[in-house]
């Protein structure tokens, strides 16, 4: 079953993190036109890894 949340909604505690696979890079510009501009998360893309 697919799960699907806005990237916007999930809540980390400090020094938390998650990692999803299998990312295209087209993906991981739509997840970070999500998210507020100003943030205070660290956010990283690397070889279809966000």
């Amino acid at each position: 079953m697919l799960v699907v949340k806005p990237v916007s909604t999930i809540q980390l505690e400090p020094g938390s993190f998650i990692t999803i696979p299998d990312v295209t890079w087209k993906q991981f510009e739509a997840i970070l036109e999500e998210l507020p501009s100003k943030r205070s998360l660290r956010v990283s893309y690397y070889k279809g890894t966000f």
